[in-house]
């Protein structure tokens, strides 16, 4: 696509096109992260790149039409926006967004437990510490931070046997 676009393309989609990859550059976001939640890194990137893209993409149209498009992207955007944010209120909000999204890996549960146990609601913890192993055994920081949780309940030999688990 960028190859397409620096060959054939209006000075409007290369711009667009520039502005993104230079935006993203410094996010690191070419380089693989261990981090789920990353995608607040192409927002940038895409604001203005996106605006320019659908300037061409509108430039054609008659002056009414136009606007029209314009009008129905703008209602369509902002409320995409604002579902997206109400999921970004907070950490509960956005690891049981991402549990629902992907309820077959065990770090969104690990970090919705993480959420639980830090409002000091234990058993609502440790409930998703177990889904969370369950769902991946070799899943480390639920194993420790269940070992943590032991602790503070003064369950000294599940903890340790949780702390070795982590160890192993």
């Amino acid at each position: 696509i960028v190859i397409w676009v620096l060959l054939k393309g209006s000075p409007f989609l290369k711009a667009g096109t520039a502005w993104f990859f230079l935006t993203l550059a410094p996010t690191s976001s070419f380089l693989p992260l261990n981090d789920l939640a990353v995608e607040h890194r192409v927002y940038l990137p895409m604001s203005l790149g996106l605006c320019l893209i659908a300037g061409q993409c509108v430039a054609g149209m008659a002056q009414l039409r136009r606007l029209k498009v314009l009008l129905v992207l703008m209602v369509a955007m902002g409320g995409l926006t604002t579902a997206r944010n109400r999921v970004w209120l907070n950490e509960m909000t956005l690891w049981q967004d991402a549990m629902e999204k992907s309820p077959h890996s065990p770090r969104p549960y690990n970090n919705v437990g993480k959420a639980y146990y830090e409002r000091n609601d234990i058993e609502g913890s440790m409930a998703f510490f177990r889904k969370s192993i369950n769902l991946s055994f070799e899943f480390v920081d639920a194993h420790y931070i269940l070992a943590s949780v032991y602790m503070d309940l003064k369950r000294f030999q599940d903890a340790e046997e949780e702390y070795r688990v982590t160890i192993r």
